[in-house]
């Protein structure tokens, strides 16, 4: 028989906060109870893995220009232990605003790639999740509008992913994965091609991802931290 492998896995879930978003918003919250162990039953039965943690955090992102609070990040939710936390953070994640039918995806996973990550042993994954049925505002877009704060440039956005910052890195080569759900030919879907360990889903424009099972999730999350 094949060894169980180990694993502590950070999950960041980047999550459109936009009016249309209503229904993602929704799923996850729906499944916020269950998500651990959707999570480790999976790992342990289809890819012969044992979480030994699991600790998730959510980015919630509108558009810079337009909304108040366009980024905002939650503390790392410990789970199973901080369950009920997580719901009820979720529970206060309201869907508004909206600019320009472009929003803030991109400092969004900025934002996630330089978070305070602790999973970076051999088997061990960092997993960025972003969900959004809108396109990105492409870095320099907006640069020097009025209420646009610049975070990064499309050099350090990739730098970053690349770990090619030296001592700044924070995401480990080996453990880092992004699972992008937006709709096709967006900015998002070309990422994928400049960014290795990356995979596209894409889905129906301003539907608020009502179409996707959060079964679906579950499994794109466990097969990705399985990939070598």
């Amino acid at each position: 028989m094949a060894e169980v492998k180990e694993r502590k896995i950070d999950i960041v879930m980047c999550i459109d906060g936009t009016s249309s978003m209503g229904p993602c918003i929704e799923n996850v919250r729906n499944h916020a109870k269950t998500f651990y162990k959707d999570v480790v039953t999976k790992m342990k039965t289809e890819y012969n893995s044992e979480v030994t943690e699991l600790r998730i955090q959510v980015v919630t992102f509108r558009d810079l220009e337009c909304d108040v609070d366009a980024i905002v990040k939650s503390e790392f939710f410990e789970l199973p232990s901080d369950t009920d936390y997580f719901e009820r953070y979720l529970n206060s994640v309201t869907p508004r605003g909206g600019g320009d039918l472009k929003e803030s995806g991109l400092e969004a996973l900025y934002t996630a790639m330089t978070t305070t990550w602790q999973s970076k042993g051999m088997n061990d994954r960092q997993i960025i999740l972003l969900f959004t049925d809108a396109d990105a505002i492409d870095f320099g877009e907006k640069k020097g509008r009025l209420g646009y704060p610049e975070i990064c440039d499309d050099v350090t956005f990739y730098m970053t992913w690349a770990c090619q910052l030296g001592n700044l890195n924070k995401l480990s080569e080996r453990a880092k994965r992004l699972i992008i759900y937006s709709p096709a030919n967006t900015v998002y879907s070309k990422l994928v091609g400049s960014m290795n360990r990356s995979e596209h889903r894409a889905v129906v424009p301003q539907n608020g991802m009502a179409d996707i099972r959060f079964e679906e999730i579950i499994k794109m999350i466990c097969a990705s931290a399985s990939a070598n």
